[in-house]
C-alpha cells in the first residue's frame, strides 16, 4: 500500500474502521480489568476484616477468599496482558501470582 493509497478518500475510511476497532478492543479490556480489580477488593477487605476482627474463623474460609482473590488477579493480569500486546503467556503470569512459585521461579520470568 502506497502513501497515496493511505491518503486517499476511498481508503481513508477503511484505516479509521480499523483504528476504531482497535480502540474500541482496546477500550473493553481496560474496563474489565478495572472490573476484575474492583471484584478483587472484595475477597481482599473481607480478610482483612477477618484478621481485625478478633473473631475465630478457620483455614476453610481463608483458602475460600484466597481462591477467589486467586481468580480475580488471574484475570485481572489476563486483561493487562491483553492491553500490552501479549508480552507474557498465561502460564507465565501463574507462576507469577501461584502461592507454590519460588523467588527463583518468579525471577526467571
Amino acid at each position: 500500500m502506497s502513501i497515496f493509497d493511505i491518503l486517499s478518500a476511498k481508503d481513508a475510511g477503511s484505516l479509521t474502521a480499523t483504528q476504531d476497532e482497535a480502540h474500541r478492543a482496546k477500550y473493553q479490556h481496560f474496563r474489565a480489568l478495572l472490573n476484575h480489580n474492583h471484584d478483587a477488593l472484595l475477597p481482599m477487605a473481607e480478610m482483612e476484616e477477618l484478621y481485625f476482627s478478633g473473631r475465630i474463623f478457620n483455614m476453610g474460609t481463608v483458602i475460600r477468599k484466597y481462591a477467589q482473590l486467586f481468580d480475580h488477579v488471574l484475570n485481572l493480569a489476563t486483561e493487562l496482558n491483553e492491553l500490552s500486546a501479549g508480552r507474557k503467556s498465561i502460564q507465565e503470569i501463574t507462576v507469577l501470582i501461584s502461592p507454590q512459585a519460588t523467588f527463583t521461579e518468579q525471577k526467571k520470568l
